[in-house]
């Protein structure tokens, strides 16, 4: 649903992540899945958001 994406911001001092919460049923995401030919996006925003908060654990280096 959701991907995590992990990226240096210096080397071996920190790191930043960043997710893309998928086609989520709001206007920008119902927007984009009907350009895809879908209805509507096939995910709530609850699910998005547990989704994102099941990605849990802190981000080591």
């Amino acid at each position: 649903m959701s991907r995590l994406t992990l990226l240096p911001a210096a080397p071996h001092t920190a790191r930043t992540s960043g997710v893309h919460p998928g086609l989520v049923q709001r206007d920008s995401g119902n927007k984009s899945a009907k350009a895809m030919g879908l209805q509507q996006a096939p995910h709530t925003k609850r699910q998005s958001i547990d989704a994102i908060i099941g990605l849990g654990s802190p981000i080591r280096p």
